[in-house]
């Protein structure tokens, strides 16, 4: 998709609104990071510091999710499983790789998956990174975040699948403890 087809569908979505010096993405202040810098951005933190990066954009990503849920689901006039679709329907258009809805049950199950993921290719060409490992902390904690919200209940998540260990897609589980 060209770059100016890929900025109105944002524009479309209610995903971003852009004025002149200013992006906002789900309604908060934003910026864009490309995949190759994002990347070297974690490289740096793993070369500098003791963190474990990966538990830091779990966390992370569960407070972006926290950010949506509050700042954006409980303000929208949704129900929480057409929150949960718009959610994905942004990951999508923002370019996080190809995000769909795997399995729905009410009673407690959210997988969603994740392919062509940009994150994957610069993992791989990181030698700083861990390429023997799945990689999507940061969406499995914003998925989190959402799947509490939507169950109204402590979950627990997991990467089951990742392309960067060779699987076919990427499959994040959200389930009620």
């Amino acid at each position: 998709m060209a770059v100016k087809g890929l900025i109105e569908d944002l524009l479309r979505s209610n995903a971003m609104n852009y004025e002149e010096g200013r992006l906002d993405i789900l309604g908060i202040p934003g910026v864009v990071i490309p995949a190759p810098t994002y990347v070297k951005l974690l490289e740096e933190i793993v070369e500098r510091t003791d963190t474990d990066l990966m538990e830091m954009l779990f966390e992370t990503g569960k407070y972006h999710g926290k950010i949506a849920v509050d700042d954006v689901g409980r303000g929208n006039k949704t129900t929480r499983r057409q929150f949960v679709e718009q959610a994905i329907n942004t990951g999508n258009v923002m370019g996080m790789g190809e995000l769909k809805v795997e399995k729905y049950e009410p009673e407690g199950i959210l997988l969603v998956s994740i392919t062509d993921s940009p994150l994957n290719e610069f993992f791989k060409k990181s030698d700083s990174l861990p390429d023997d490992q799945v990689i999507h902390y940061f969406f499995r904690g914003v998925m989190h975040s959402i799947s509490e919200n939507l169950f109204d209940s402590e979950i627990k998540s997991s990467e089951e699948k990742c392309q960067n260990l060779g699987d076919e897609k990427c499959v994040i589980k959200c389930e009620i403890l």
